[in-house]
């Protein structure tokens, strides 16, 4: 069956969707909205829908992020630790949202614009890559805290880790050649 998740109250457009099938929850990152004069209205929300009937549960703010620049991966799910990470493209962080609780558990500031976010489940690493320095961070999931940050000679549009070797595979617009680190 295929359906379509309901509209959410308030919300201009959806950013992002993420599952978490251990405790049956959908997550959906919405943009903030602004008035005319620029004063926030609404921030940017991670909902969090009941995956058994679609409703709303509750929402986390998340900040005020438009994802006015391509954020092609902005939520990443750690199904092992029960994690959900966010980008909060616009204030440059990276947060973090117990998925058993759906409290917010950090907002990791990062210094530059994030787009894309990876997750290694068996190191317990998040990758998170700004386009606006093309610079790949590497977070701590059990401190939640920035481990390294590297600058790539490249852009990336999306990225994914494998668990073995943790080596980090992204594709790079306009470029037919994957990318391998």
């Amino acid at each position: 069956t295929v359906s379509t998740v309901p509209a959410i109250t308030g919300t201009i457009a959806t950013y992002g969707i993420g599952a978490l099938g251990a405790v049956n929850r959908v997550y959906v990152l919405t943009i903030a909205i602004f008035d005319s004069q620029g004063n926030l209205v609404t921030p940017a929300r991670l909902h969090v829908l009941d995956g058994s009937n679609d409703t709303v549960i509750t929402s986390v703010d998340i900040g005020e992020t438009i994802f006015n620049q391509p954020a092609l991966q902005p939520i990443a799910v750690d199904v092992t630790h029960q994690r959900v990470y966010v980008l909060n493209h616009d204030e440059g962080k990276l947060v973090v949202v117990d998925g058993a609780t759906n409290a917010k558990l950090a907002d990791i500031q990062l210094l530059s614009e994030p787009t894309t976010i990876a997750v290694n489940e068996a190191s317990n690493r998040i990758y998170v890559y700004a386009g606006e320095d093309n610079s790949l961070w590497i977070v701590d999931g059990v401190t939640l805290t920035v481990k390294a940050r590297a600058i790539l000679p490249m852009d990336m549009t999306s990225m994914a880790v494998d668990p073995a070797t943790s080596r980090i595979l992204s594709t790079n617009f306009g470029d037919a050649d994957p990318g391998l680190m």
